[in-house]
Order: structure tokens, then sequence, then C-alpha cells
């Protein structure tokens, strides 16, 4: 009968694993130290004998086959611990060039945009009275709110993803929620915005602001690539429990465009950071973190968030939320 363990290190279980270079060493009675030897030298295995203390002089080869296959064990998870830390180097290079493609472009256009308008307006002698010069303003004005709307997603991203944020949970109504998403949409916007909230919705526990800014997020992507005038049309209504005489947990809200729909290789992609589709990139500019930063505020509530088409045309994003949110953070997604 024998007991063994494994230990890594200069020093295992005490004792120094340069010794072992010519091979096992006996440090005690019935204790067996062997080498863990791949290049080098990396640890030891103890063998220890419980009856007899001296082992028979076959067993010499099984300790030694014993320690072989403990290396090698280690030699593979410590190639795939390397592989794993070098896709992620990989990965993390790959979305710090495409943030700084994406930033760069989305930032520099509204701001070189205004810059010239308002150099324009400053050189020139002109009564600001004028239409043409009130439609000048109006463009300034939204690319300015393009510009803060970029700034901003990057900066809740950066908190949801440091689980930074706290969000402030109370009970909400989802109609209030929506209402106060509608009023912050441009307002050349909101008229292509139809609300439809079923008899009946409870209230939810959850980030009022947050989750207007998230509905606000989805409704503003579907709005920018549906074609204009057509409209976008959300829709809020209870999911009954799966127990009957049980109060409804959860509230699906659908948000329906006319739009070309989107890729079915994409319905999942258009949610990863910076990631736009293809026929998206032609249609508008975007930095591909709207979708992104919605899916990460409907988690932190708890929900789901997924996107599918429609028939005949047309895409629809469906958030699920529950009535009562557990916060889960990034580490639980």
């Amino acid at each position: 009968v024998m007991r063994l363990y494994h230990q890594e290190g200069a020093e295992a279980g005490g004792i120094d694993v340069a010794q072992l270079q010519s091979g096992a060493q006996v440090s005690a009675p019935g204790i067996i130290w062997l080498p863990l030897e791949a290049r080098e030298v990396r640890g030891a295995l103890c063998v220890m004998l419980v009856a007899p203390l001296t082992p028979a002089p076959r067993e010499g080869r099984l300790y030694e086959s014993l320690a072989q296959l403990t290396t090698a064990h280690l030699e593979r998870h410590k190639l795939q611990a390397a592989a794993s830390h070098a896709a992620a180097v990989i990965e993390a290079d790959h979305l710090k060039t495409t943030f700084v493609t994406s930033v760069s472009h989305e930032l520099k256009t509204p701001l070189t945009n205004v810059t010239a308008t308002v150099t324009n307006l400053l050189e020139t002698d002109i009564d600001p009275s004028r239409s043409d010069i009130r439609d000048e303003l109006r463009r300034a004005a939204s690319d300015l709110r393009r510009l803060n709307d970029s700034i901003t997603g990057l900066l809740d991203l950066a908190r949801l993803e440091s689980n930074a944020w706290k969000p402030h949970m109370d009970w909400c109504s989802v109609e209030e929620i929506l209402s106060a998403m509608r009023d912050h949409l441009p307002r050349e916007k909101r008229g292509r915005l139809h609300v439809e909230v079923a008899d009946g919705v409870p209230l939810i526990l959850a980030d009022e602001v947050q989750c207007a800014r998230m509905f606000g997020l989805i409704v503003e992507n579907a709005l920018r690539y549906a074609p204009t005038p057509s409209p976008v049309t959300v829709r809020a209504e209870v999911e009954p429990s799966s127990t009957p005489g049980d109060p409804p947990a959860y509230v699906r809200i659908e948000i329906d465009d006319e739009g070309n729909g989107i890729a079915a290789g994409e319905l999942e992609r258009i949610f990863e950071k910076f990631y736009r589709g293809r026929a998206a990139s032609s249609i508008c500019a975007g930095t591909g973190l709207g979708l992104a930063l919605s899916r990460d505020l409907v988690t932190v509530h708890g929900g789901e968030i997924w996107a599918e088409n429609r028939s005949p045309k047309g895409a629809r994003f469906v958030v699920r939320l529950p009535r009562e949110a557990r916060r889960k953070g990034k580490s639980d997604a």
C-alpha cells in the first residue's frame, strides 16, 4: 500500500529538487522522492509507503512510470494554459486595433464637421436668422449629440466591464421607462416610434434611467437601419408564470422594424463589442457599441436579449426582464 502526492517548485515537500538530478532519493524510511523532469527538474513526486516500508526491487520502474505520467500531465496542462494565454493576447490585440479604428473615425468625423460649421459661421458676415444657417446649426447640434453618445457609450461600457457601475434598483413602470426613452430620442425621430404596452404589465425592479437608456440604444439602432419614414414598434407584455396561480415573473418587450433584417450568421455577433454587420457598414457610420452596451445592461438586470428576423421583412429585438431583477456582474454573464 502506498500514498502519492506531487509538488512543484525549487523546494518540494522540504526537499531541494536539485538533489534529484541524479535520480530518486530516500529521505526517510518508506518515503521516496522522484524527480518530475521534462527539460529540467521542476518538482518532485513523493511515494509514501505504508507497508512494507522497503520497496521491492521490481517496483522501481513502477515509481518511475508514475513520475513520468505525472510530468506529462503537468506539461500538457502548462501547454494548454500557455495556448489559452496566447489566444487571449491575440484577441485583446484585435479588440484594441478595432477600438482605435472605430473610435478614431466615429469621434473625428462629427468633430471635424462641427469645427467646419462653426468656423464658417464665424468667418462669414451673415444674418443668423436665415433658414440655411439654422439648418447648419441643426446639423452641428446633431454631430455634437453623436459625439456625446459615442463618448458616453465608451465610458458606460468601461464601467460595466469593470463592475464599477452600481444600479439604483426601484419598482418602475415599464410604460414610464419607455416614455422616458422616447423623450430622449431626437425630436425628428419620435414620430416614427410607436409604443404599445399591454394591460396588466406589472412593475419591475430595475434601474429606470439605465433601462430607458438600454431601450433607447436598441430603438435608435432600429431607426438608423430601417428606411425612413418606416415605423419602429415597441410592444410590452407580461409572460404568464409557468406555475398556474403564480404572479407573472417576466416582462417581454419586442422592438420591431421594417428594414432588411439581419444576416443569419450575424444574429448573435451583432451584440459583440465593435462588431458591425457587413450591410450595416454600408448604410451609416457607427462604433458597434450600442447593442453590446444594451446587452450588458440587460444582463446586469438578470434578463435576456436576442435578435431574430421577421416575416416577410424586418428585424425584431426581444428583451426579457424578470419582475424582480437579480443583479449580475460580468463574471456571471
